[in-house]
């Protein structure tokens, strides 16, 4: 009596197919196929050689339950059912020639090849992408601070002296305001001029015509100038350091250092300190 393998080996060659078409076409190793139609089937394990025989049917479209006891008739034949031992090697080696069998055997090493290019590239543009953004935020940080401190630096417009250097010309001389008294402002030409100068700083007290016109520290070096019709009365807080000069006359000095003196009247007919 004709075991399973041996007659479905002649069902397959009677229609023309190679174990290789079979293997193709089922996913199922050739090596499995092999030991299917020689029916040395001593180590595989019986849920698995009931599995294979199925898809092999299914394939030659014939019914498994004209082959499945046949199988196990030849799987008894063998020997008595594998120990542990054989049944896990049974197991790991069908599970091996299962793995084979996955679509993953149509990858060739070109394809992964550039799979790996492909996914290598795209880490690389997210990694420049990043790395570009972070430089970028950082220069513009950068820049705004450098244009900040520059607007607040630069200088709004060229002083005189800047000018004059542009043009080649030296910078006009700088003079002291000119103070004048309230008649030297109105035109008055008659009556009492006079013109206090002073080394030091010196408080001076002037009166117009009976009218305080100053009355404050003149500073060092300085000069002032009032314009009476009748008379001006002088005081100052340090006589050795006034320069006086009446209607354009340079008058002696009116006393020592640091000597104090008050109501000097100057009129057109002269000077007079009072007591």
């Amino acid at each position: 009596m004709e075991l399973a393998g041996v007659r479905l080996k002649q069902l397959r060659l009677e229609r023309g197919i190679s174990l290789e078409e079979v293997s193709k076409k089922t996913k199922i190793h050739l090596s499995i196929l092999k030991a299917i139609e020689e029916d040395a089937v001593a180590n595989f394990n019986p849920v698995y050689l009931k599995g294979f025989l199925k898809i092999y049917c299914a394939f030659l479209g014939v019914d498994v339950k004209d082959y499945i006891g046949e199988a196990r008739q030849a799987l008894r034949m063998s020997g008595s059912a594998p120990s542990q031992d054989r049944q896990k090697e049974g197991v790991f080696s069908h599970a091996a020639a299962t793995l084979k069998l996955i679509p993953f055997r149509k990858i060739n090493k070109t394809v992964l090849k550039r799979i790996f290019i492909l996914i290598a590239t795209l880490i690389c543009i997210v990694l420049l992408f990043n790395v570009g953004k972070i430089v970028f935020v950082k220069i513009s940080s950068v820049w705004k601070k450098g244009a900040a401190h520059r607007s607040a630096v630069q200088p709004k417009g060229p002083t005189v002296k800047q000018a004059a250097a542009e043009r080649g010309q030296k910078a006009p001389p700088q003079t002291a305001p000119v103070h004048t008294s309230a008649q030297q402002k109105t035109g008055v030409t008659a009556g009492v001029r006079l013109t206090v100068q002073v080394k030091e700083n010196c408080w001076v007290h002037v009166k117009a015509d009976g009218k305080t016109v100053f009355q404050r520290v003149l500073m060092k070096g300085r000069s002032e100038s009032w314009q009476a019709k009748d008379k001006i009365e002088l005081s100052v807080g340090n006589a050795g350091v006034v320069e006086l000069q009446v209607n354009d006359k340079i008058l002696p000095s009116i006393g020592k250092k640091g000597q104090v003196v008050k109501n000097i009247v100057i009129t057109q007919d002269g000077l007079s300190v009072g007591r």
